[in-house]
């Protein structure tokens, strides 16, 4: 009995596999119907855990109060914390984060503000104009260390950078505002690094003002420093900016069962639709967003979160840095 050997030959076994039609179509080209390959059921991944989601918590503001939603996010990339791109403008969300960050300023610990204003009385190249704010801002943390800033910047219409500060002390030193050789000695420091030999800078270029009213400094920089509309950007670079120094921590942050975070946005979107005449809006950002931010008043906000909700939190340790907004 013989045994025919047969030699594997791969010229001839790629020829015949071209030649051969694939199983979706009949040997004169038209389609046929192919049965799908049975399957093995999917398993639970391990991103849809419990674990793997962030819990419901709340922190309340000096300015706002933000509830974070179940959503899944961890072991996700999140929007917004990543490196960003080169500064171009002041865009829409420079926009949000510059008025939460003065909502998040504890104001009651700080002294009343110092709306400063500062002005070049010859023009400039942006980056000199940049420089010398540097170094106005290094004198004024030597001469006041304990002082806390916001700062922003723009166009004139005569095409010169002024800025605009926020200028805050410890409550102990609120004489420091009163005192009006402190608004001189912020002028002289802007005066020695902007113009120090133009007598015209030395009395109009800085413009120092008390002011009793917080909320008219958030009304301010919500309605006019954040105004993306007016077309008085600088060209590049920062926008605006805060100290070191400035506290922007919670006052109260705590961890909600999934039963009291439904009630507390169900809450905070009744708040808002009192406010604006965008229901569609409010009910589409209460849904989607995974951190629903109100601005109100912190006694306010207290008052809806123990008082009408009676809301008892689960965990009363905050989370670290309280909620990223």
């Amino acid at each position: 009995m013989s045994t025919k050997l047969t030699l594997f030959d791969p010229v001839a076994q790629e020829r015949a596999a071209s030649e051969t039609p694939p199983a979706h179509l009949r040997s004169d080209g038209r389609r046929r119907h192919v049965a799908a390959t049975p399957r093995d059921p999917p398993h639970a991944p391990l991103a849809s855990s419990t674990y793997q989601h962030d819990p419901q918590q709340v922190a309340i503001y000096p300015g706002l109060i933000a509830v974070r939603q179940r959503q899944r996010t961890r072991g996700l990339p999140v929007p917004g914390t990543g490196k960003r791109g080169r500064i171009h403008k002041f865009s829409g969300p420079s926009r949000k984060r510059l008025i939460r960050t003065m909502s998040q300023v504890d104001v009651d610990s700080l002294s009343t503000p110092l709306w400063t204003t500062l002005t070049h009385h010859h023009a400039r190249s942006v980056a000199t104009s940049w420089r010398q704010f540097r170094a106005f801002r290094e004198r004024l943390r030597r001469r006041y260390p304990a002082a806390r800033y916001v700062w922003r910047r723009a166009m004139q219409r005569r095409r010169v950078v002024h800025y605009h500060l926020v200028i805050w002390f410890p409550a102990s030193q609120q004489g420091l505002v009163a005192n009006p050789l402190t608004a001189r000695t912020i002028a002289s420091l802007w005066h020695l690094v902007s113009d120090p030999d133009s007598r015209a800078n030395g009395e109009w270029g800085a413009r120092v003002e008390q002011v009793e009213s917080i909320k008219r400094i958030r009304l301010y920089v919500a309605g006019y420093l954040s105004d993306v509309r007016r077309g008085d950007d600088v060209p590049g670079g920062r926008q605006w900016g805060y100290s070191r120094a400035l506290k922007r921590g919670p006052l109260v942050a705590h961890t909600l069962p999934s039963i009291d975070s439904e009630a507390l946005v169900a809450a905070l979107r009744r708040v808002l639709l009192a406010r604006t005449t965008r229901p569609d809006w409010v009910r589409g950002y209460t849904r989607a967003c995974s951190v629903v931010v109100v601005y109100m008043d912190w006694r306010e906000a207290a008052e809806l979160l123990y008082g009408e909700l009676r809301i008892s939190p689960s965990e009363p340790q905050p989370p670290p840095g309280g909620i990223d907004l």
